[in-house]
């Protein structure tokens, strides 16, 4: 299943999310597949298009990135499956 992820962050966290996004934090999940990431410089914000089947790991990407701020999943699916 996909999802979209906002993530809001405040700017004491802005480089340390960064770091992280660089580093390849969101690709390092196994199961959790990060199809594609967006930052609005400036603004705290970022989203992402998220592919996995396996809850335990999204929830526990969820726990590791709450520390930085706030998350909101969405699931979604193509338009084209409807």
């Amino acid at each position: 299943m996909k999802f979209h992820v906002k993530f809001t962050y405040g700017s004491e966290n802005r480089e340390k999310v960064l770091q992280l996004l660089h580093q390849g934090a969101l690709k390092s999940e196994a199961t959790v597949k990060a199809e594609r990431i967006w930052i609005a410089i400036g603004a705290g914000v970022g989203f992402a298009i998220l592919e996995t089947n396996d809850e335990k790991a999204l929830y526990q990407l969820g726990v590791t990135w709450s520390d930085f701020g706030e998350l909101e999943f969405t699931p979604i699916i193509e338009s084209k499956n409807i």
